[in-house]
């Protein structure tokens, strides 16, 4: 995870286990071992829109931190691919497991978190009012009706590769 510093403002770096990667959401999850007090998880609380390298490529991503439901659905579903981890895991942070589907859920509801989504793959709503003044000059007035478009210019008349059909 490439993160900036929340308070420093400097370019981090920390290496965090992927404890699952959706193919079809090209999502990664990640947990915070030390839950509030990684300085990586502070960081991205204040600034989500980081980066992550994944063996030789590099994606922009937003980080979101999952639900207590979604963090227990998580743990469990890593509980039953990785017992053995899952177990190491327990242990690090001074949970007993009985092993089973709830108690693994009720581990993952304890910890933190989080999806990491490319940028570039998340669909936000699209703002077309921004688009209209990014293309526009300030000074122009656009009007438009029943498919034709016009921009006039404050000073003069508009130009006749102005006006589309």
């Amino acid at each position: 995870l490439n993160h900036t510093g929340r308070k420093s403002g400097l370019p981090r770096k920390v290496v965090l286990e992927v404890v699952n990667y959706d193919a079809e959401k090209n999502t990664y999850y990640v947990s915070s071992g030390f839950g509030i007090k990684s300085d990586w998880y502070r960081n991205i609380l204040a600034q989500p829109e980081n980066s992550i390298q994944v063996g030789n490529k590099t994606y922009k991503i937003y980080a979101k931190q999952l639900s207590i439901e979604e963090s227990g659905a998580l743990m469990k579903k890593y509980a039953r691919n990785y017992p053995t981890a899952a177990k190491y895991i327990a242990k690090g942070i001074g949970y007993e497991v009985n092993g089973s589907d709830e108690d693994w859920e009720n581990l993952g509801k304890q910890m933190i978190f989080f999806a990491f989504t490319p940028l570039q793959l998340q669909v936000k709503p699209f703002d077309y009012q921004a688009l209209r003044f990014s293309i526009l000059p300030p000074s122009s007035i656009a009007s438009g009706e029943g498919g034709r478009f016009t921009v006039v210019r404050p000073r003069g008349k508009p130009d006749k590769q102005d006006v589309k059909n």
